[in-house]
């Protein structure tokens, strides 16, 4: 495969790898698109958990159904959370 590059990137390629951040073009690229793809699959999800625990909790608040938050029982909550995993402070 053959990709042609902007002068502006081609630039930004030359400049990081005769930094030494990277070994060569291709490493560099291939960096790019591991990290893209990362980005890409948390985005997605990210997306998932908004669809399936998010958005319901908004639509129940936009019914009314919502309640108070109580944050001595969340503070409790999140303590005991964290003494299940022997993280408590």
């Amino acid at each position: 495969m053959s990709i042609t590059l902007t002068p502006e990137q081609e630039a930004i390629v030359k400049s990081r790898v005769n930094a030494g951040m990277y070994e060569s073009a291709a490493t560099m690229i291939d960096k790019a698109l591991t990290i893209l793809e990362e980005t890409e699959d948390r985005r997605a999800r990210e997306r998932v958990f908004f669809e399936r625990e998010v958005r319901p909790a908004l639509d129940a608040l936009d019914r009314g159904e919502g309640k108070p938050l109580d944050m001595d029982e969340i503070i409790a909550e999140a303590n005991r959370r964290l003494d299940e995993r022997g993280v408590g402070y």
